[in-house]
């Protein structure tokens, strides 16, 4: 199970104080593993609790960034079509 929460808004200067503040309010949606983004612009917050059932690994820590640093994303690792998208990204392997 993982917590999952972000902040957002043009008017607002945020620190990442606020955003800890809450991801701390979900410590029972995971022990394993907090992380805290604050964009460059500081509109936007994002934070996430994980519990890893199986394993901890430490390329899944999250938020994760792009490593251009222009996407970043925080998600609960469900990926429900996944066998889907796999196959897709195989065949454009193969081709390329």
């Amino acid at each position: 199970m993982c917590g999952i929460v972000g902040i957002a808004g043009k008017s607002l200067l945020l620190d990442k104080k606020l955003v800890i503040t809450l991801r701390e309010t979900m410590r029972h949606r995971g022990q394993d593993n907090a992380g805290c983004w604050l964009s460059p612009s500081r509109h936007l917050e994002l934070a996430q609790r994980q519990l890893s059932i199986t394993e901890l690994v430490v390329a899944w820590r999250q938020p994760m960034a792009a490593a251009s640093a222009r996407y970043t994303l925080v998600f609960n690792r469900e990926i429900y079509n996944y066998r889907e998208l796999r196959k897709e990204v195989t065949c454009r392997a193969i081709t390329h």
